[in-house]
């Protein structure tokens, strides 16, 4: 080959690399921690702050992702706890704008599935994959938001495991996150992808080495305001999870077109001391900043925020106010469609701002930042930040505090008296925002006091026994002797049943521990149960058929605390009418040729779902008599049928419980009683 034809053919290859390099799309990772401050890094979110970093946490590769990015020292979470913030991040709103402000029992929210991120990031290009793994904790299933890949409805829980080596879950969600990334990039597709980690939520655990490794040799790090080993060794094991994912993204060869952002859902957990195991006491505050989560003061709303991504230059650091929100609006001008963001969008477009290194302005609507939160007793309900003041007012009391942030992070010295226009221009500023979306803030009412659930209007209360006739107990509370499942998978322990998967043994299909001792035919079955992983998914079998393997057929007490009104539910298994059979609430006829007629009540439906005890003990009662089958949830009764269904319907038949396929799951069972209503129809008796 000459040499002008080698010059021709390298000039090729090159122009060939840079036509690829131009049709890749962005991707993107979005990394959410749980209640992790703003000081828990141990790189520093303002470089010249000390207060801003740690010396006592390391978490070294985030310090690797600021210093290949930009960091800012003035970011908030857009409330200070979890699920406001997580509805507001997939919606580009404020929690305000969304009507949210609690962190549980949402439901009337006010957004469409259409305008979530993950559908409007599809508009812009249709061959995006986009999946959510980890804490999900928002009202609506991811899928109905537009994800293509999640671990489902995934609650406002622990995320422990019994998993020594990974008690947060952390490097299993890291792992299958890779596993992601991986994926995608073989296929050539563009992807996004949200990470939210249940660490550093209560409870709090970690690897046992990283623990003695705070207790001992890095003990002499610890200052007066973060001391504790152990939510230390928790923030290290996040570190390296979160590492995991950099190094995969670095390795895949994608770094130059993908873009990592990191933030947290809000500020460090309420110390709460009292009552707990001595390796749990110590600080882990934001001092100086004020206060903790379930506030608006810096302490429950400031929080790290990173960004990695072509053409950020490495090492800036950005002092502009920021939240959580705007994360929508940059991906989507990230990904070149601004023009389909929603008109309800209020999150800033922080492209130039990033790729200037912090020297080019925020794109924002409003010139202003608007919190408000009404957990009960939490003192500064609402709170507006512009530039470097901030204003709170304590619905409480009705008292309003102004603070320079840029001279008093610790909120502190009031100077509402001192600085009467400031005072007036951000709470009528503050005032007309909460008029925008219906709401007067001056009618919000003071945050109450918790109050004692009501019982569950109309519902039947299940009575106790007459007397201990006839009772006996299935389970020995030593060991699974008169039982069959598989040892691998079901165990006893401190007189209870477990049944788990792992990480590392998982199920490809359901797997079921049957009793032996004898068929159950009209019976009463008592059982207390407690699910405690978030995709917990299990199940009482009655009247069923074995189908070898350990696998049976028919009829199922629901057990499942990771989705809404799924427990107690009627269900049957493999038996050819659907799996569903009725709903928390409902007296249901079934009829011949599949038909279901809802004939009543059983109660509120809602009142008796809110009774579920999530990560705790519940209670069950199975009923049946002939073809009435009633199902109790906690002393309620949830389903009420009749079986009128000659062809399908099950007389007789084995007692199982489920381990269902999927992701880990972990069922504790104890306290069995079963008393047989007809006594000819256990032979062994």
């Amino acid at each position: 080959m000459t040499d002008r034809y080698l010059v021709v053919f390298l000039l090729g290859l090159s122009f060939t690399s840079a036509t690829l390099a131009a049709d890749r799309k962005t991707n993107f990772v979005l990394i959410l921690a749980d209640d992790q401050g703003w000081n828990a890094l141990s790189t520093r979110m303002d470089p010249d702050d000390p207060g801003s970093g740690s010396t006592y946490y390391r978490t070294p590769n985030l310090d690797k992702l600021a210093v290949q990015g930009l960091r800012f020292s003035h970011a908030y979470a857009p409330a200070p706890t979890c699920s406001p913030t997580r509805h507001a991040i997939q919606f580009g709103r404020s929690p305000a704008s969304l009507k949210i402000f609690g962190a549980d029992g949402i439901r009337d929210w006010h957004a469409r599935n259409e305008e979530s991120l993950a559908y409007t990031l599809k508009k812009i290009a249709p061959d995006y994959v986009c999946a959510h793994l980890g804490k999900w904790h928002i009202g609506r299933l991811p899928e109905a938001l537009g994800f293509d890949v999640s671990d489902g409805s995934t609650s406002n829980g622990t995320g422990n495991s019994d998993d020594g080596d990974d008690p947060k879950r952390i490097f299993d969600l890291s792992r299958r996150s890779n596993q992601f990334i991986r994926k995608q990039v073989e296929a050539g597709k563009p992807f996004f992808l949200q990470i939210s980690h249940y660490a550093n939520h209560l409870r709090f655990e970690a690897k046992p080495e990283t623990i003695r490794k705070y207790e001992t040799e890095h003990a002499d790090k610890a200052t007066p305001y973060q001391n504790s080993p152990l939510w230390a060794a928790m923030n290290e094991n996040l570190d390296a999870g979160i590492g995991m994912v950099l190094d995969q993204i670095d390795e895949l060869g994608i770094a130059d077109n993908t873009y990592v952002f990191y933030t947290a859902d809000n500020g460090y957990e309420l110390k709460r001391d009292l009552g707990k195991p001595v390796r749990q006491r110590g600080y882990y505050k934001a001092f100086p900043q004020r206060s903790h989560k379930y506030t608006v003061s810096e302490g429950g709303i400031r929080v790290p925020f990173i960004v990695r991504g072509p053409d950020i230059p490495a090492g800036a650091h950005s002092s502009a106010p920021v939240v959580g929100t705007d994360i929508f609006t940059t991906v989507m001008s990230l990904a070149g469609g601004t023009d389909q963001i929603p008109a309800s969008v209020e999150g800033a477009n922080l492209t130039a701002h990033i790729k200037s290194g912090g020297k080019e302005a925020v794109d924002r609507k409003d010139d202003f930042l608007v919190f408000k939160h009404s957990k009960p007793r939490a003192p500064h309900d609402i709170a507006i930040v512009q530039g470097r003041y901030k204003l709170i007012k304590d619905i409480s009391t009705g008292k309003v505090f102004l603070f320079d942030l840029k001279e008093d992070i610790g909120e502190r010295k009031n100077l509402a008296a001192e600085q009467p226009e400031q005072t007036a221009k951000m709470y009528a500023a503050m005032t007309a925002y909460f008029k925008r979306f219906g709401w007067d803030e001056s009618k919000i009412e003071s945050a109450s006091p918790r109050k004692r659930r009501p019982k569950p209007k109309g519902t039947a209360k299940l009575p106790p026994p007459k007397s201990s006739e006839g009772w006996i107990k299935p389970f020995n509370g030593k060991d699974l002797t008169g039982w069959d499942g598989g040892d691998e998978l079901w165990r006893v322990a401190n007189g209870t049943i477990i049944g788990e998967t792992t990480s590392r043994r998982t199920l490809e299909h359901h797997s079921y521990l049957i009793w032996r001792g004898g068929e159950v035919e009209d019976f009463e079955l008592r059982i207390k149960f407690r699910i405690s992983r978030q995709r917990g998914n299990s199940g009482v079998q009655y009247r069923s058929r074995d189908l070898g393997n350990h696998n049976v057929a028919g009829y199922q007490y629901n057990i499942q605390t990771s989705k809404a009104g799924a427990t107690a539910v009627l269900e049957e298994m493999k038996n050819g009418r659907g799996g569903h059979l009725a709903s928390i609430g409902q007296k249901v006829h079934l009829l011949e040729g599949d038909e279901r007629e809802i004939i009543g009540k059983t109660g509120d439906a809602d009142e008796i779902n809110a009774g579920l005890k999530r990560a705790w003990w519940n209670s069950v009662v199975i009923r049946v008599e002939g073809n009435h089958l009633q199902h109790w949830l906690n002393g309620y009764l949830a389903v009420d049928v009749i079986d009128d269904d000659r062809a399908k319907a099950a007389k007789r038949g084995l007692l199982a419980f489920q381990l269902h396929s999927g992701p880990p799951m972990k069922i504790e069972l104890k306290d069995l009683f079963l008393r047989h209503l007809n006594q000819n129809s256990n032979p062994d008796e």
